[in-house]
């Protein structure tokens, strides 16, 4: 929470944040959502490595778009059955 906390998130946001990522992270899950829950994903994986690169956490930040590419990588690439 601090993290978040120290670049603007209010405590209530950070909770908010964490709860579509857990939206996005169970629609992985069955092959017919996990489409959207990689298009899910993918903002707010985008989103916490800004936070990461902001708190001055380069490696971790510079690794985390690893996550990013995966969640577009798996969004484009899925097809729908």
């Amino acid at each position: 929470m601090a993290l978040f906390r120290n670049v603007g998130f209010s405590d209530g946001m950070t909770v908010a944040f964490g709860v579509v990522q857990l939206v996005g992270g169970l629609l992985l899950l069955p092959a017919r959502t996990t489409r959207l829950g990689a298009w899910i994903m993918l903002p707010t994986f985008v989103l916490a490595t800004g936070v990461l690169l902001a708190s001055s956490m380069i490696p971790f930040g510079a690794f985390s778009l690893l996550f990013v590419a995966s969640a577009y990588l798996h969004a484009s690439r899925w097809r729908s059955r």
